[in-house]
């Protein structure tokens, strides 16, 4: 099944709960309102499924951004942290802040290395770079993570709480008529 949508639209037009998980690598940056988008896509769940919510994006707070800061350099590129098509930037706390605010529970979050190998090639530099990296990752993650990923689960909204308690009110009355 492929289905086209244009996410900046104000409706999600699937049932997230239909789904185990939902995948938003390398996406939430792109979105003109990300705020409205999650929102959506929380509402959209009507089906009594788990889902989890997977999400990648660039750490705006990476080192290397910052220390380009530092030198006065804030240039958009072809890709990386500062890609041209990204409309929202984010931190760690500040991609936490939008998922919690747009009634999700934050289950996991993880700091990700640099793509040293895109970098460097695929030679011993960017392995060490790379092994290097990961470690300062577990002192320092706002600091040296090149990206955030993190797995969250949407709340229920009150349309779902509302239809769960029709759904069990109509299976209790059901229940009674039968054992009468």
């Amino acid at each position: 099944m492929f289905i086209q949508a244009d996410l900046d639209d104000a409706d999600f037009p699937l049932d997230v709960g239909a789904f185990d998980y939902v995948l938003l690598l390398d996406v939430i940056e792109h979105l003109r309102s990300p705020e409205t988008f999650l929102e959506s896509l929380r509402r959209s769940r009507i089906s009594e499924g788990d889902v989890k919510v997977l999400v990648s994006t660039g750490n705006v707070a990476f080192f290397v951004t910052r220390f380009a800061l530092l030198l006065g350099w804030f240039n958009y590129g072809l890709r990386g942290i500062l890609d041209l098509t990204h409309t929202r930037l984010f931190t760690f706390a500040t991609l936490r802040r939008l998922f919690e605010q747009a009634g999700y529970r934050i289950d996991e979050v993880r700091g990700v290395p640099a793509p040293f190998a895109l970098a460097l090639g695929d030679g011993m530099l960017a392995r060490a770079a790379l092994a290097v990296n990961k470690m300062l990752i577990r002192f320092l993650p706002g600091l040296f993570s090149y990206q955030i990923f993190m797995v969250c689960s949407p709340l229920p909204s009150l349309a779902w709480l509302l239809a769960r308690a029709g759904r069990a009110g109509k299976e209790k009355v059901e229940s009674m008529q039968h054992q009468n």
